[in-house]
């Protein structure tokens, strides 16, 4: 039974995923001698890639999962880079309206499937090896995750068996302190209750 990761877990690997992805996708567009769309552009497909990558990583990945996860998203990006910036002037003309800017797309998309076969094959394989790279690391984060929960519960387990020892401190003996008047008058009193036993002293004779 695969465990669930936990959110910090699943947004690291998810930003991890979609910056490849959106590396992968400008390095091709570049190649293809496409244009970059404006940075807040990438910012947000970035942030659409990293969310759909969060979907896909609640559990431990496979390295193929990871593998279609960097080809899908490398796909998408490119395919919206050239639907926004288009290749070259020409692509910028006809990008002018939706239907155009979708049309340059699947244009362009087609021609490097069709005219480009080995470098896009070679994009396809660079995404598919970085895959493998990445079910790797992923198989070592849980392995070590792993580790870790193995390693916190002995712990708390040493803990719970060791006796806790607690050490109190020596109460000295209070010694009553009395004061003058105090101390006069316990004199006075213990002088005053004492029985003197026997015969009685004799008077002296007048």
């Amino acid at each position: 039974m695969q465990s669930r990761a936990t959110a910090d877990l699943v947004a690291i690997r998810a930003t991890v995923v979609a910056a490849l992805s959106l590396l992968l996708a400008t390095v091709a567009h570049a190649l293809a001698g496409g244009l970059l769309p404006a940075v807040w552009t990438l910012v947000a497909m970035f942030v659409l890639t990293g969310v759909g990558a969060a979907l896909a990583l609640d559990r431990r990945a496979s390295r193929t999962r990871l593998a279609l996860l960097l080809i899908g998203g490398q796909t998408t990006i490119h395919f919206a880079m050239t639907a926004l910036a288009g290749h070259g002037d020409e692509g910028g003309l006809r990008a002018t309206t939706v239907h155009g800017a979708l049309a340059d797309a699947v244009h362009h998309i087609l021609e490097d499937l069709f005219t480009d076969g080995p470098m896009m094959l070679a994009h396809l394989a660079a995404a598919a090896l970085t895959g493998v790279l990445l079910g790797r690391a992923e198989r070592a984060l849980w392995h070590v995750l792993a580790l870790l929960r193995r390693a916190t519960g002995l712990v708390a387990v040493v803990l719970r068996a060791v006796p806790v020892v607690t050490f109190a401190r020596p109460v000295a003996p209070r010694t009553a302190v009395t004061t003058g008047p105090l101390r006069l008058q316990s004199r006075l009193l213990t002088g005053s209750s004492v029985v003197r036993r026997g015969p009685p002293a004799l008077l002296p004779a007048c």
